[in-house]
């Protein structure tokens, strides 16, 4: 069981026998990524964009959250925070709205339920011109 997002890496830079110096930090969070998108395998339209450096979810054509650095945030939507046992919040990046960070990556099942209650609560994507 992993603590966290840092505990996964710290997991995934050990098993693959390397030395911390020697890795991409952006080949590690493509790498926590495929880790997200596993333990989300089971959902339907679960899919990503990379945008500078970091990963945005979609969920149904919906903004869930991203991958940002080494952390799962997703938008603080009601049914989110009613939804997590313990509530932090944290900045995506410096002049960003606060977002929710996600430790339970590790329980498949949380993930999934996580992102299937959120669904209704978040905005329809913007139409494009």
């Amino acid at each position: 069981d992993f603590e966290g997002p840092l505990d996964l890496l710290l997991h995934l830079v050990k098993q693959s026998k390397m030395n911390i110096y020697d890795i991409n930090l952006f080949d590690l969070i493509k790498e926590y990524l495929d880790f997200i998108m596993g333990q989300l395998s089971n959902l339907e339209e679960i899919t990503y964009r990379a945008m500078m450096k970091e990963y945005i979810l979609y969920y149904r054509g919906k903004i869930v959250g991203g991958i940002y650095d080494d952390r799962l945030l997703v938008k603080p939507v009601e049914s989110a925070i009613h939804y997590m046992s313990k509530v932090q919040y944290e900045l995506p990046y410096d002049g960003a709205k606060e977002m929710l960070l996600v430790d339970e990556v590790d329980n498949r099942e949380f993930l999934e339920g996580l992102f299937q209650v959120m669904y209704d609560e978040l905005p329809n994507p913007k139409k494009k011109k």
